[in-house]
């Protein structure tokens, strides 16, 4: 892993933290997602940009290269919809989704839970973004997750982010390349 990435200093609270192995681990796992996942090929069709397919490689990827004794266990699109706390904090009928959670399952509290991460390909639309905003902000503020990361992938610059708050945002511009950090919800 590049130690020397000004991306894997964002949010270093310690130098072992499980954050910043974490936060290491994804970002080689991003660098690292290929072609194929990355631009899905289709017969007589030009290559799109699938959601899915992206997040099925990066969750192979980020197991691949989290350490064995890392304390969290991630999980992809764990439906919290039947959750009693999730119910009590968010209010009943919500179907919080997030695409990855990083957390200690069947433990409450902050030490849980430590990032939850929304992916959207970059030209989708502001309002899809926003609500995995939303969504990202309610993790942290009503279920006590300590970070937030919002994943953008594809080569069309995203638009601007609003009220990032304490929320990372990432944008993977093309299959090989180190994601680049938001700043004040602007890449550039």
């Amino acid at each position: 892993m590049n130690k020397e990435n000004p991306i894997a200093l964002v949010n270093r609270p310690t130098p072992n933290s499980d954050w910043n192995r974490f936060h290491d681990a994804l970002l080689e796992a991003i660098k690292n997602i290929g072609a194929p996942y990355f631009r899905v090929t289709r017969e007589m069709a030009d290559p799109i940009g699938r959601e899915r397919a992206y997040c099925y490689e990066l969750y192979y990827r980020l197991r691949d290269y989290l350490p064995g004794d890392f304390a969290y266990t991630l999980h992809g699109e764990i439906d919290k919809a039947g959750h009693a706390h999730v119910i009590q904090m968010l209010g009943l009928g919500k179907r919080p989704n997030p695409d990855f959670v990083v957390h200690k399952p069947s433990h409450g509290g902050a030490e849980a839970n430590l990032a939850v991460i929304e992916v959207k390909l970059s030209e989708t639309g502001i309002k899809p973004i926003r609500r995995d905003l939303r969504k990202i902000r309610r993790f942290m503020t009503r279920l006590g997750y300590q970070h937030g990361i919002m994943l953008l992938f594809g080569s069309q610059n995203p638009a601007d982010l609003p009220r990032l708050g304490q929320i990372e945002a990432l944008w993977h511009r093309a299959d090989g390349e180190e994601p680049i950090p938001s700043k004040y919800g602007r890449f550039s």
